[in-house]
């Protein structure tokens, strides 16, 4: 009989501990896997982002190549693509700061200011596009 008692206070034991460490994950895991997957998330955006951005400059800089002399110099860029393409990066850019401040894990802050560095260089290769003569603006 005082085996079972023993098996019985050990189930008991597991069974707490168990809970307990339910609770903790209910409790923490949460937030520490929403912000990894937002920062995730950020950063494959981030990812097309510069990819877009970079295919828009290699096509100037090859059309200036292909046509240099002539009148079809540039390319042109819709006014509303630059638009939106500003406008979700940078809030973007302030979620993934917004996850910065509130999270304490390590591979969250990792990720969150790797987003906002592509996110940043997108941005900042976006701007250097429109201000140079190789793009022009047009609205439909």
């Amino acid at each position: 009989m005082p085996a079972a008692n023993k098996a019985s206070q050990r189930d008991t034991k597991t069974a707490a501990s168990l809970w307990f460490s339910c609770l903790c994950w209910r409790r923490y895991m949460p937030m520490k896997f929403l912000y990894r997957s937002l920062t995730l998330v950020i950063l494959f955006i981030g990812f097309i982002q510069l990819y877009g951005v970079g295919e828009r400059i290699s096509s100037a800089l090859w059309r200036l190549y292909k046509f240099y002399g002539s009148n079809g110099e540039g390319i042109t860029v819709g006014t509303s693509m630059a638009l939106i393409t500003y406008v979700v990066s940078i809030c973007l850019i302030v979620v993934s700061g917004v996850i910065y401040k509130k999270s304490n894990d390590s591979i969250a802050l990792a990720l969150a200011r790797l987003s906002s560095f592509i996110l940043l260089f997108g941005l900042l290769l976006l701007t250097l596009l429109l201000l140079s003569p190789l793009a022009y603006f047009y609205s439909r």
